[in-house]
């Protein structure tokens, strides 16, 4: 057993320290930056655009992050709970949380990875931590035993009146206060979990947990990694998604490029041209706010001024595979959340290259043998 056991059954979760080599944490760390188009250097720059909602950060097909995803460390780990080697990757993202200031004041909260009515599933999710954590940098925090706690509030509450509607609490009551997360929490503590640069925390998504405030001087950096069993992708419960799943993800891999193509295009950081092409997705009109070049860009001015009306004429978010990619969210949710914006963001080059004369190279994150297995190349 690579991990102790014991304190994982009882606590909900297991710090696994030194899981990565330093440079790939770096590597990560220079990602990061680089995605969001921040200066380390300079605080004032930590709080620009984009800045997401609960201070996750929405990249997930870099090679840094593939080089992490493929350790064969923290797929042991994933083996030895699961029980099985066959294992697939969750395609999820990273966070920045910079420290509580006029600009962000983001509180943490506690919440579960499954709806809480229903019975808990084998699931576990973890997060690595790529710098050294304090206890006060907004880090993962827990709930530790809570776990446990949540079965016995559904062992003894599911008839009662505390028990919510039968039309199903959905996400709401994974992450608001509810009499479930009140029962549950009562006459326990939740605690900061401090940890080294290479340190894996992993847990029980049962287990009441999140991120924190950060009121340190530094900002919060963390990736975060998952496996489950090949087929399969984590969502409020355990999806089996079978082929089509395999498809969406060898299709979000291969496109994981282009946001970054269209963001050398328009002169912006990655974060921020996925910001924009996202938001055209939920509301098309939005198509006209395309943020202005912060670094020299690839089109001319001119180009740059049609591209709108370009995009607004040819209505690429309506394209089938676009769409289809759309329906996957909710289907396959944090496994099905990036391919709809690299699709559009495929289509998108593709148009400024046939316009515009746009030139560009897409290759995805390379993948080790072990990597292929992971994202569904290859089969086990």
């Amino acid at each position: 057993m690579s991990f102790d056991r014991a304190f994982w059954d009882e606590n909900g979760y297991v710090v696994i320290p030194n899981v990565v080599s330093q440079a790939n944490l770096q590597a990560v760390i220079d990602a990061i930056w680089e995605y969001t188009g921040k200066d380390p250097h300079n605080r004032n720059d930590w709080y620009k655009q984009p800045q997401l909602p609960g201070a996750m950060v929405s990249m997930s097909n870099n090679q840094a992050l593939w080089d992490n995803r493929q350790s064969p460390r923290i797929h042991e780990v994933f083996s030895e709970l699961w029980g099985t080697e066959k294992l697939w990757t969750v395609l999820d993202r990273v966070n920045l949380n910079p420290p509580v200031s006029a600009e962000w004041n983001y509180e943490g909260f506690l919440h579960w990875d499954m709806d809480p009515t229903q019975p808990p599933e084998p699931l576990f999710q973890g997060v690595l931590y790529l710098t050294d954590t304090t206890a006060e940098m907004g880090g993962f925090q827990c709930v530790p035993g809570s776990h446990r706690r949540l079965l016995e509030w559904q062992a003894t509450h599911k008839q009662d009146g505390s028990a919510p509607p039968a039309d199903g609490p959905g996400r709401d009551w994974m992450m608001k206060l509810n009499p479930i997360k009140a029962w549950v929490i009562e006459g326990l503590e939740p605690k900061s979990i401090a940890g080294k640069a290479g340190d894996f925390v992993i847990w029980n998504v049962a287990l009441l947990h999140g991120n924190g405030k950060n009121v340190s001087d530094q900002p919060r950096l963390a990736q975060y990694i998952s496996l489950s069993p090949e087929g399969t992708t984590r969502s409020t419960h355990l999806v089996h998604g079978g082929e089509e799943l395999r498809q969406a993800r060898i299709t979000s891999w291969d496109c994981g490029p282009y946001p970054r193509i269209v963001a050398d295009a328009i002169g912006v950081p990655e974060g921020l041209a996925n910001q924009w092409l996202s938001g055209i997705l939920d509301s098309p009109a939005t198509v006209q706010n395309m943020p202005p070049p912060r670094f020299t860009p690839q089109l001319t001015e001119t180009q740059l001024q049609s591209l709108p009306q370009l995009l607004a004429a040819s209505k690429l978010w309506e394209r089938e595979d676009v769409i289809h990619a759309i329906s996957l969210r909710p289907k396959y949710g944090i496994g099905g959340l990036f391919l709809s914006v690299e699709l559009f963001s495929k289509h998108v080059a593709e148009l400024m290259a046939a316009e515009f004369g746009l030139a560009f190279d897409a290759v995805p994150a390379q993948l080790t043998e072990l990597g292929k297995k992971l994202l569904g190349i290859e089969k086990w």
